[in-house]
């Protein structure tokens, strides 16, 4: 009797482990349905049409994305372990624009995503993960306003160009991608993101930008500053909030590794302003590591932390770009806004 049993429970949990198999899933714009099961030969429509479906995933199922454009998709949902969103091989998946809230354990890869490439455009956050987005993967893909901006006025740059991609929740990767003529880069206010291998290329606000504690920035590319407006432009930023408003807090641990930063390529290029490299002026900046970056700028600031504590200024190397002024840029530690000295900090081994 008791093998019996036994036999009968390792069959059904045999069942339920062959129910929960991990799926692909197929979407189409173009042909696709969403009274459709998904299937290669039978697919849903848009993502933003599954999103919007509510439909739930498990660990390991992939959602395949052909050629089209698949709308304005919020993702929700807390997975078990990691979702792929990713395209066909040979596809051109497109959104306006991604938000992914109240979510966790997704990856997203390979999409192009711009305003450009929908019906009408419209100014937006190109990707937003919100502050209950947790442990997200946007990886691999193309993030631009629009693809050629040539043509722009200085006007049409501080009217048109969107913001790349907003990180307010903790834990998350933005990893490998490429971002096109945008206003803001990437910008992190949540604790323990990592931000690696981007090239952010041709942006009228600040490339990066890190308020949450514990962020990696390393091996990013960002180049081509246009002066637009009245935003004093960094290539890096960062500053405390605290009860008392900005610069009455602490940010902690951010570490800045083997980055490059170019205040412009072409010396003729339209719109050039002068870019300040790293340029953290509202401390206190607690146990930061700034490592192997590389900083070629028209600026006096190099790379500057107002207000810094137990901080790590070691191999970097900053270039003047030209004979003018402002510049050449330094690399400084100075006090505090408020006056308090800066204090355990170590600067070393670097070449300006």
């Amino acid at each position: 009797m008791v093998a019996v049993k036994l036999a009968e429970a390792m069959s059904l949990l045999l069942v339920a482990c062959l129910s929960c198999s991990a799926a692909t899933y197929h979407l189409d714009p173009v042909s696709g349905s969403m009274t459709n099961p998904g299937t290669a030969e039978q697919p849903w429509s848009t993502l933003e049409a599954v999103a919007s479906a509510g439909k739930s995933f498990i660990a390991g199922d992939e959602l395949w994305l052909r050629t089209g454009h698949h709308g304005s998709p919020t993702i929700r949902g807390h997975n078990d372990g990691e979702v792929l969103i990713r395209i066909e091989n040979g596809a051109r998946a497109t959104l306006r624009n991604l938000v992914v809230r109240a979510a966790s354990n997704w990856r997203v890869q390979g999409l192009e995503i711009s305003p450009e490439t929908a019906p009408e455009f419209e100014r937006i956050t190109l990707v937003n993960l919100a502050a209950d987005a947790t442990r997200i993967v946007i990886e691999n893909c193309e993030i631009h306003t629009i693809r050629d901006s040539s043509g722009w006025t200085a006007a049409d740059w501080d009217g048109k160009a969107c913001n790349g991609v907003s990180i307010s929740g903790p834990n998350n990767r933005v990893s490998a991608n490429r971002l096109l003529n945008v206003n803001f880069g990437i910008s992190v206010t949540g604790a323990s993101n990592v931000v690696e291998r981007n090239v952010i290329e041709n942006f009228s606000g600040d490339g990066l930008r890190g308020l949450g504690d514990y962020g990696v920035f390393e091996f990013n590319t960002v180049k081509n500053c246009y002066a637009v407006n009245g935003n004093h432009d960094d290539g890096f930023q960062s500053w405390s909030v605290g009860r008392g408003g900005v610069g009455t807090g602490v940010v902690r641990g951010i570490v800045l590794r083997g980055n490059r930063i170019f205040n412009y390529e072409d010396a003729n290029q339209t719109h050039r302003g002068t870019l300040q490299g790293i340029g953290c002026f509202d401390g206190f900046f607690e146990d930061w590591i700034i490592e192997n970056n590389e900083i070629r700028t028209d600026h006096w600031h190099g790379i500057t932390l107002s207000g810094a504590r137990n901080c790590r200024i070691v191999n970097n190397t900053v270039v003047d770009l030209n004979t003018t002024s402002p510049g050449p840029p330094w690399i400084r530690i100075g006090p505090h806004k408020d006056g308090t000295a800066s204090s355990g900090n170590i600067i070393r081994n670097n070449l300006a």
